[in-house]
């Protein structure tokens, strides 16, 4: 995306202002340009993650739900309580 940005600046599809840019650039392109895509990639990168995960956590939940209810085939037995001497 940085080679497609730097041509489009370069050809003046759009320019990037002065202004509101530190001036610094590296190859032609702001710095500034550099680390929106490094900051949209990730961000694009961290959703799909996220999206996978929900979907994941998701199937998981229903598979836990929609599993059958397994008694206990002999349960222990209640304690019995000791028998008091009153004397």
């Amino acid at each position: 995306f940085w080679v497609a940005d730097r041509i489009a600046i370069g050809v003046g599809t759009w320019r990037i202002s002065s202004e509101f840019t530190t001036g610094v650039a590296l190859f032609g392109l702001p710095i500034e340009e550099m680390a929106f895509f490094v900051a949209a990639g990730l961000m694009t990168v961290n959703g799909i993650v996220l999206f996978e995960w929900a979907l994941d956590w998701r199937d998981r939940r229903r598979a836990v739900d929609d599993a059958p209810a397994v008694e206990a085939a002999d349960p222990a037995p209640a304690p019995v309580p000791e028998p008091v001497d009153d004397g």
